[in-house]
């Protein structure tokens, strides 16, 4: 099939996506006209409801009820425009149900849902039942605010990780993960490429989790179509100039990126410099970042249910408040408390092998006999050692925590920190 859609004329203001990253813009599509409720006269509806009302018991016709016209005040609206005007303001916030006939919602335009981009539907109906939005698609430009700077700071087997920087300073991150799309067959054939229903969990899970303390803030997923923009393509560049050498990338050069290539981009919350990167200067940073690691996992487990079964170094995100409580900084007057003496915050990522259960009692989490290749890591490392731990000796049927050993997800822990 031919080249994907384009989504109108490139804007001097930044996009809808661009603006959820910094909620500088509101998110109404500046190009959609909605309808107006009509100037009434309050006289005339009370008039026209008692002329209507029925005291003998007769029954008008049905169709001439339902087809009545207001009077001329009321700008000649029918009941049927007001109807589907009150549908559409109803339909905000309703569960996203698409086939093969529903329709992306994009910037400037909608593009038909067809056959091409069936295997996006798992990915687009749960991101519809969990927010009650559309999720939307755009091009690389389109993530990006005005005079903005582009830095890539990490990589995992499937995902990019850029910080966006504008000019006053805020921050934001985005996560950029290439689909494996019948449309783009060299995604097929791509190690760094991933199938959409392994996507489905991350993001159900990250949306779930999102207002407990100590995991990352998510706030919006999109479609990305199309060739990368040159703001990407620098921060790409300059990565592999600085990195150390073993480090390279494992992902293509965005320049061989097509015209038919998908990737999900993950917008967060910037929650600092992962623990591997971090230097640790004193005791008292080591125990807020065990007790803020515990603490977390308590919290999603307690809420949620939730199971990390990926934590490592690259895995938590630290950073440092400018001003620690000074309760907690008094040792005289608390001289047992160990939490947040240091003034260093942790923040649990990447929940792509997670599991946890939703606002709606489903579980989700990603099938690991899916995808083998996770146990297949570096002999001798303490991550990939502690995957083919998970490999039971007998299989499990169910994704309920009763039908895990219970002293395994502690003894994970503490090898892994």
């Amino acid at each position: 099939m031919g080249r994907p859609r384009t989504y109108g004329a490139r804007k001097t203001h930044a996009s809808v996506a661009a603006s959820d990253l910094f909620g500088s813009i509101s998110r109404i599509n500046h190009h959609t006209k909605f309808p107006t409720s009509p100037k009434r006269s309050a006289l005339a509806d009370i008039t026209s409801a008692v002329s209507n009302l029925n005291l003998d018991g007769e029954t008008e016709d049905e169709e001439n009820r339902l087809g009545h016209k207001h009077d001329d005040d009321d700008g000649g609206e029918s009941s049927e425009t007001l109807e589907n005007r009150e549908s559409e303001e109803d339909s905000e916030g309703l569960t996203l149900q698409l086939d093969e006939n529903d329709e992306l919602q994009t910037e400037d335009e909608t593009s038909i849902f067809n056959e091409k981009h069936q295997h996006l539907l798992p990915l687009v109906r749960a991101y519809g039942i969990d927010t009650g939005r559309t999720m939307t698609t755009h091009s690389w430009a389109d993530l990006l605010p005005p005079d903005c700077t582009v830095i890539k700071i990490a990589e995992a087997s499937y995902a990019e990780v850029y910080r966006i920087t504008i000019p006053s300073g805020e921050t934001s991150i985005i996560k950029v993960m290439r689909i494996q799309s019948p449309c783009d067959p060299a995604s097929r054939a791509s190690d760094t490429a991933i199938r959409v229903e392994n996507i489905v969990s991350e993001v159900r899970i990250m949306n779930t989790l999102t207002e407990l303390p100590g995991f990352v803030r998510f706030k919006d997923a999109h479609i990305i179509l199309g060739r990368s923009v040159q703001a990407f393509i620098d921060a790409y560049e300059h990565r592999e100039e600085v990195c150390k050498e073993g480090r390279e990338s494992q992902f293509p050069h965005p320049k061989l990126y097509t015209d038919a290539s998908e990737f999900l981009a993950i917008e967060l919350g910037d929650a600092g410099c992962v623990l591997e990167d971090f230097a640790v200067t004193s005791i008292e940073q080591v125990w807020d970042i065990l007790l803020g690691t515990i603490l977390a996992l308590a919290k999603g487990e307690m809420a949620h249910e939730f199971e990390h079964r990926d934590l490592h170094e690259n895995n938590i995100c630290v950073s440092i408040s400018p001003n620690p409580s000074s309760d907690h900084t008094d040792t005289s007057a608390n001289p047992n408390l160990k939490l947040g003496r240091a003034g260093v915050k942790t923040t649990l990522i990447d929940y792509g092998l997670s599991r946890a259960k939703l606002q709606n009692g489903t579980v989700v989490f990603l099938d690991l006999e899916e995808d083998p290749m996770v146990f297949q890591g570096s002999e001798g490392h303490p991550q990939f050692n502690a995957y083919r731990r998970y490999i039971p000796p007998f299989p499990f049927p169910s994704p309920l925590p009763l039908s895990l050993p219970a002293p395994v997800p502690a003894a994970l822990l503490l090898e892994l920190l």
